[in-house]
């Protein structure tokens, strides 16, 4: 199950409206024989309205970028490995794959682009020297879901910064290094938010964290108008877990101006939410039971269990070993020790699914990512696509020569004169221009609504941001 934006806050409403009211006022004036230039304009500023914000996810070599992208998405998309397996600029969008076997498009440097299965995709990360002969043909690959994350924001999966070309490797190597470098730097400057990665480390203490933290961002013009901090991996040691809000929080105070804030993060954890939550939590529900049974009646046991994996697989125990192995799962063993005793520590099953929520943190960092950039990123896109209509409505459309060439009045004083030779056709051209005449004032008060209207919307913009004077 992936995580979700704040409830109560439907995707975009701003720019929804603003899309209808551009729609709209173009279906107006269709009729209305005004020049196709300004209504492509309207139409285009629409789309624009709609734009879903950009989010690069950055990091350090094996901090967990993969990981964390696959637990945002919930399906395992970005290849996972014990070394720094992502070799390609991996963009997510939202949208359906014209042929869900090949769900990838792959674009080459050359402009070239070709749908590719996820096994090819896969097969384009790691260091194996033919694959690293192919990847300098490949400029980005881009994956197309369905997926109601994907609504809102464009997911870019970059490839890891901070590791230092050694000297034995190859030209090849050092060359994909110095472009997957450039490559991500340009990418954070244009996103709405960046997410910067940093895995935790078993037995590092605070300032190790911080040096890293210091280290990966180095050389990285990180920003806090657009970069968050994420604390990655804290399900390593139950006391990095517990100490996880106080450690962010110190980290964001000495990088204030390198990161909005810090968000402590259990990729790992997220992902196992979705099977022990399946089935209205048949699996939690399970392990809450079992494991707060065994400390009533064999505590010492229950310890013996948790204190390693091997022990937990072979000891003798009430609980079987095939019902012990169906319970972990595809669980790491830390996220497992951790479900276990959070449910040990929690009177019911709601409380220790909240528990572990909290624990994953993801739904706090989508709240941080929407309050501080998203929703300020709407309003600004925002602001600027009603203005450029409200231009074109009032100085470009209004004065089209359509709307404005007809001088009525003498028209039908030449039809006074001319009535004695035809009276026939001088009354049909009568008609005639009384018709024209109610739809081009019938156009002009449809016009004159949608400028004020434009107007409307562009101050009720301006008011839905507090510190919109500051934020241009």
């Amino acid at each position: 199950m992936s995580p979700a934006f704040p409830q109560g806050e439907s995707p975009q409403p701003l720019a929804r409206q603003v899309e209808a009211f551009l729609y709209g006022v173009a279906q107006q004036l269709r009729p209305a024989s005004v020049p196709a230039g300004p209504l492509q304009r309207l139409a285009r500023l629409a789309q624009e309205a709609s734009q879903t914000c950009t989010l690069a996810v950055v990091g350090s070599v094996k901090a967990g970028k993969s990981t964390f992208v696959n637990a945002l998405l919930g399906e395992e998309l970005a290849k996972v490995g014990v070394t720094e397996t992502t070799a390609t600029v991996n963009f997510f969008r939202y949208g359906r794959p014209q042929d869900p076997r090949r769900p990838v498009r792959c674009y080459y440097q050359n402009g070239f682009s070709e749908d590719i299965s996820l096994d090819q995709a896969n097969a384009m990360q790691g260091h194996d020297p033919q694959v690293l002969q192919r990847l300098q043909e490949v400029a980005y690959l881009e994956f197309r879901l369905e997926h109601p994350l994907l609504e809102r924001i464009t997911l870019i999966d970059t490839p890891g910064l901070g590791a230092a070309v050694q000297e034995h490797e190859s030209q090849v190597e050092k060359f994909l290094f110095e472009r997957n470098i450039q490559q991500t730097k340009s990418l954070c400057q244009g996103a709405d938010a960046v997410v910067y990665l940093v895995g935790a480390v078993a037995r590092e203490n605070d300032q190790q964290t911080l040096e890293r933290f210091q280290q990966s961002l180095a050389g990285a013009h990180a920003n806090a108008l657009n970069t968050v901090g994420v604390l990655a991996k804290v399900d390593l040691s139950q006391e990095l877990l517990c100490r996880r809000q106080e450690r962010a929080a110190q980290i964001a105070c000495q990088l204030k101006n390198e990161l909005n804030t810090v968000v402590p993060v259990s990729a790992a954890l997220q992902i196992a939410l979705e099977p022990l939550q399946a089935e209205e939590g048949k699996l939690l529900r399970q392990i809450h039971e079992t494991f707060r049974r065994l400390k009533q009646q064999q505590p010492k046991l229950l310890e013996e269990l948790l204190a390693d994996e091997a022990l937990y697989r072979e000891l003798q125990a009430p609980i079987s070993r095939e019902q012990r192995l169906q319970m972990k799962g595809n669980m790491p063993w830390g996220v497992f020790c951790t479900v276990v005793r959070t449910c040990l520590e929690c009177e019911d099953v709601e409380q220790a699914r909240r528990r572990l929520v909290e624990y994953a943190g993801f739904e706090r960092l989508l709240a941080v990512l929407e309050e501080n950039f998203f929703r300020r990123t709407d309003v600004l896109r925002c602001f600027r696509v009603i203005q450029e209509a409200w231009e074109l409505l009032k100085w470009e459309i209004g004065t089209a020569p359509t709307l404005n060439s007809y001088d009525f009045p003498s028209w039908l004083a030449f039809l006074d004169q001319v009535e004695a030779y035809d009276p026939q056709v001088v009354g049909q051209m009568r008609g005639f221009l009384e018709e024209h005449r109610q739809v081009c004032e019938s156009i002009q008060r449809d016009l004159d609504r949608a400028v004020e209207e434009a107007e409307e919307l562009r101050e009720k913009i301006k008011e839905q941001n507090e510190d919109y004077n500051g934020l241009l």
